[in-house]
């Protein structure tokens, strides 16, 4: 996995400016100590440089993405001069502790809905969702084969943000991620074309992110799932 190890040298990196920048500075505070009438103003110095250079050198966003058990090998969406249409059906799928899956499952709704109503996708397409059982998604297929060419399954395990702390308290690293298992078909029966798992992140040293941004989240990790392909 490639994209896996770039995205922890990334991570590293990071980390590692944040610690030296740590390392330079603590010396500064020791010396101050020992000179008493000075203490209070080259600490106070100490701490504002500490936060700014926090701040310059934290809160830059990266998009990660991780496909599994490998990257697909053609796109999904229509291409050049092609005139596709496709049925779509979305699914759920948290782990048991999942908290406001309400909010998640509207925002993930709203992602896809925005994702093939503007990025051309399809020419034409459906958006329904299922119970993510095969036997629901051919039931519904069979009935509007003549109708579409594509069959797109998309089921949501992940959607939210993520916070986690690095060498101190001051320190974090978060963001929002997205885990998608995405499933390809044609008509005439019903036949796999594709069958992946992709893993979407965007975030990075000194980011916070709420809820209010799943919508586009959800969107951003369609495009890089159905819009990108192995070149072998």
């Amino acid at each position: 996995m490639a994209l896996n190890s770039k995205f922890l040298k990334n991570i590293m990196g990071v980390a590692t400016i944040s610690a030296s920048t740590i390392l330079v500075l603590n010396p500064s505070v020791a010396d101050a100590r020992e000179h008493k009438t000075r203490d209070t103003n080259r600490t106070a110095s100490t701490r504002i440089l500490f936060i700014f250079l926090c701040f310059f050198c934290s809160g830059c966003a990266s998009t990660s993405v991780l496909f599994s058990p490998k990257i697909p090998k053609e796109l999904i969406c229509q291409q050049g001069n092609e005139n596709l249409s496709s049925l779509v059906f979305w699914s759920t799928s948290w782990r048991s502790n999942q908290k406001d899956i309400e909010l998640r499952e509207i925002a993930a709704e709203n992602g896809i809905k925005n994702f093939f109503g503007s990025s051309n996708c399809f020419a034409d397409i459906h958006i329904q969702r299922t119970s993510g059982e095969f036997k629901e998604i051919n039931q519904i297929a069979t009935q509007k084969q003549h109708t579409f060419n594509r069959v797109v399954t998309i089921t949501v395990h992940e959607l939210g943000p993520t916070l986690r702390f690095l060498e101190s308290p001051a320190l974090i690293n978060g963001g929002t991620e997205v885990v998608l298992s995405i499933t390809s078909y044609s008509f005439s029966p019903l036949v796999k074309r594709d069958d992946f798992n992709v893993y979407w992140q965007n975030g990075g040293s000194g980011v916070i992110k709420g809820v209010s941004t799943l919508s586009a989240d959800m969107e951003g990790a369609l495009a890089s799932a159905l819009k990108f392909r192995s070149d072998h």
